[in-house]
Formats: structure tokens, C-alpha cells, sequence
């Protein structure tokens, strides 16, 4: 979601991989839920940029500086999609509109890929935050409901996390990765606050 004219609320220039971390041949779709014309924060991204690897910054990759070719963008409809790898820069654009702008965005890998424990566990569940039980409450029908326990994950050790991470990966291997009963809770971060934490990771490691 994009306020419009809130420049502090934009999701500056970064590679989805540096939040989702796991495999680096993971890919994301991106579709906006309404029409986005130019000035209603539409999507930009940095050509070919994804061969250049994962970029190590304290922060946000700073556009000017980003390697790729020119940085591409404009507008979108409601039924457009925009896939792109996991490794390509790209950034959303400020809105000049006196409207929300509103988008969805889903990530897709290989099972047969390492996956990182942070995509399946519910950050603050230990302490009685949301749980996949929670979460599936109202569901209609248990259809895909805890899809990744049927199949082999393999877990990516998370080199540089913290304690709170470890233990939540090191959980996930014993449980939610096979088996089908019991009840780790487990699920991705939001877009912007798995980015935001892979920042304030490489900034405390020093990278």
C-alpha cells in the first residue's frame, strides 16, 4: 500500500532476495488491485540488474549508484502482472495522487531450493503473537492449509541472524518442515519489514 504524497512511507530502491533470503532462484509477482497510472506509485525496476548479484548496503541500494541498465516503470492495469527475480532492483515510485494505491505481491521457488526458516515462521509467535492456527481460523476448508508439510524443505541456515531467528529456524527443522500434526506457527514476514530487518542485519554485521 502507497499513501499518496508520503515520501517517508516508500519502499525505496531493493532486491527482494535481501528480505526472503533462502534460495536466490526465487521469483516475485507483482499485480496491482486497481488501474496504476504514472504519479499513483507505480512499480520501477532496474534493467538486468538482477546478474549483477546481491548487492551488500546498509540501507537502501541508492538508485543512482545500482548496477543494470536503465530504470524502466509506468503504468499498470488491474489484471497485469510483473514477474521478476528475486535479485532484480526495484523500487516503488512516489504517488502524486489523491488516492491509496493498493498491489499484491507473491514469491515462488523450487521446494527443491533451500528455503530460509523466516518465510515459514511467524515472527513473535514465542511471545503470543499470530499463529498459523490463528491464522486458518475461519478458513471454509482445509485445502492447503499447512501446504509445506508435504514436502522435504530444506532449511537454509541463516549465517548472521540472531538468537531469536536461530531458535525459530532450528524449531521449524524439527517440526514444520515434515511433519503433519502438532503446531509450530510459522509464515513470512510482510514485504517491508522482511527488508527492513535485512537491513538492520547487515548493518550490525558490518556489510
Amino acid at each position: 500500500m502507497i499513501f499518496p504524497n508520503c515520501p517517508g512511507a516508500l519502499l525505496h530502491a531493493h532486491q527482494d532476495n535481501a528480505g526472503i533470503a533462502g534460495s536466490s532462484e526465487s521469483y516475485t509477482v507483482w499485480m496491482p488491485l486497481h488501474d496504476c497510472p504514472q504519479g499513483q506509485g507505480t512499480l520501477e525496476i532496474k534493467e538486468a540488474s538482477h546478474l549483477f548479484g546481491l548487492q551488500t548496503t546498509e540501507g537502501y541500494i541508492k538508485p543512482e549508484t545500482a548496477p543494470g541498465g536503465d530504470w524502466v516503470g509506468g503504468r499498470i492495469n488491474a489484471g497485469d502482472a510483473v514477474m521478476f527475480h528475486s535479485l532484480t532492483v526495484h523500487s516503488s515510485t512516489l504517488s502524486t495522487s489523491d488516492r491509496l494505491r493498493f498491489s499484491v505481491d507473491c514469491r515462488f521457488q523450487s521446494y527443491d531450493e533451500a528455503v530460509s526458516p523466516l518465510e515459514i515462521v511467524f515472527p513473535n509467535q514465542a511471545k503470543g503473537g499470530r499463529t498459523w492456527e490463528t491464522t486458518y481460523a475461519d478458513w471454509k476448508q482445509d485445502d492447503w492449509k499447512y501446504y509445506w508439510r508435504n514436502v522435504p524443505l530444506r532449511i537454509k541456515p541463516l549465517a548472521g541472524r540472531n538468537d531469536r531467528t536461530g531458535r525459530e529456524g532450528g524449531q521449524l527443522r524439527k517440526t514444520a518442515s515434515l511433519r503433519k500434526d502438532g503446531g509450530t506457527g510459522c509464515a513470512g514476514d510482510s514485504h517491508a519489514g522482511a527488508v527492513r530487518a535485512s537491513q538492520a542485519r547487515n548493518k550490525k554485521a558490518g556489510r
